[in-house]
């Protein structure tokens, strides 16, 4: 049995009276130039009257609904409200919407190994993109220039926690020598397709960086590709306290981009830097009669030019801070002594390299600075990897552990 009181709280959706004020802010054009604003007043699912912003003013379509519009439209301060939300809430929150929905942000791709990748082995790539916008995105692995699909191991996305996202794909293949492997990204933010090549056997530079950082030094990479540059500084450790780690592009053929260099540097760590190694290096091997004088300039230009303007841009920097001690370190070859058939240029520039290194050691002794050149033998890096199979089978036959050298294989920090 149910009391009288009881009985007058009972009801039903029919006795329940819902109102709803309803906004629309429509619009077509990006100038916002046609914002047409709406505010509906709905009074039991019924629409009772409305303010469309092209009239200017509340439109009745019942009894009550008529009551209602003449009621808002003569209420001065309501209307004045309604003019200046087309541009306070619609314009202003469709300007957010139109930013969120064209921005643009181009990722940032490194490509790196997972563990050490040996030629001849199975080995692990990875290719990833950070902090880009929107999320659409393709990955393709190349292989010599060639599209790789059943190798692929996998591609994962990821939601950053903000408004951005990051993207991971690996790439399981056996590396063989002189093969190139890239990975392409295509992104509305990019003009055109990025393709950042995998660093093969990472060459002395890098595994120089790498074991100073391991020491604890902080190191600048710097190299003439800055994608590259990056990518070694990805590879760099921060275990010891205070380190910071820098990547910049360099020219090491122009004066002005040494200098700009070795001024960042300073401005960077409030000092010059204490240890510089010259690795940069090219080749562009040809026989003697057939090598084209524009060749054998740019192999000058880089490897013996270059190691000059580093070097005497280093040492003035060190000198000029008053600096107590110094090392510059510089890269020559053993071709330098011997020779190398098909390597006149590459060969000459080595030899200037040493006799460059012996010269400033004498010079820059007076000052604290030591100069050393070391003499790297056949070393496995991106530049050996352009060498026939057949010359590397003849000069590995030669070297007592019967492979090429590894680029850190013989480094060491007394």
């Amino acid at each position: 049995m149910i009391s009288r009181a009881e009985q007058s709280l009972r009801c039903t959706m029919r006795d329940v009276y819902v109102f709803q004020n309803v906004v629309d802010c429509e619009f077509s054009k990006e100038d916002l130039s046609d914002m047409v604003y709406k505010v509906k007043l709905v009074f039991n699912q019924k629409l009772m009257c409305s303010y469309d912003s092209r009239v200017g003013k509340y439109v009745g379509y019942d009894e009550y609904g008529i009551i209602n519009a003449n009621h808002y439209n003569n209420q001065s301060w309501k209307m004045k409200e309604r003019k200046e939300e087309v541009e306070t809430l619609c314009k202003a929150n469709a300007r957010l919407y139109i930013k969120s929905e064209t921005r643009k942000v181009a990722p940032v791709v490194t490509v790196r190994s997972n563990g050490k990748a040996r030629y001849g082995q199975l080995t692990t790539l990875e290719c990833h993109a950070y902090d880009f916008y929107p999320q659409a995105i393709n990955v393709t692995w190349l292989l010599d220039g060639s599209e790789v699909t059943g190798d692929v191991v996998s591609t994962e996305f990821m939601d950053n926690g903000d408004w951005s996202y990051q993207m991971h794909s690996y790439l399981e293949l056996v590396l063989h020598r002189g093969v190139t492997v890239s990975c392409r990204v295509e992104h509305s933010g990019l003009e055109e397709p990025l393709v950042v090549q995998w660093g093969g056997g990472s060459g002395i530079g890098r595994a120089v960086c790498q074991r100073f950082a391991t020491e604890g030094a902080s190191v600048v990479v710097a190299d003439r590709n800055e994608e590259s540059a990056n990518q070694t500084l990805e590879l760099l450790s921060h275990d010891h306290r205070g380190q910071e780690h820098m990547a910049v592009g360099v020219d090491v053929s122009s004066k002005d981009s040494v200098e700009k260099l070795v001024t960042s540097i300073q401005r960077r760590y409030f000092q010059p830097p204490s240890v510089c190694v010259n690795a940069a290096g090219i080749t562009k091997d040809e026989f003697l009669l057939k090598m084209e004088e524009d060749d054998f300039d740019k192999v000058i230009e880089v490897n013996l030019k270059g190691t000059f303007l580093v070097t005497q841009a280093v040492s003035k920097a060190l000198v000029s801070a008053g600096a107590a001690k110094g090392s510059i370190i510089t890269v020559g070859s053993i071709v330098g002594k011997v020779g190398n058939i098909g390597q006149v240029n590459y060969s000459s520039s080595k030899s200037g390299v040493e006799g460059l290194t012996r010269t400033a050691a004498k010079e820059l002794s007076k000052f604290g600075i030591r100069c050393n050149c070391v003499l790297p033998g056949f070393i496995a890096t991106p530049m050996t990897d352009k060498v026939p199979d057949k010359v590397i089978d003849k000069l590995t036959a030669i070297i007592p552990m019967g492979r090429m050298g590894e680029p850190a294989g013989g480094l060491f920090i007394g």
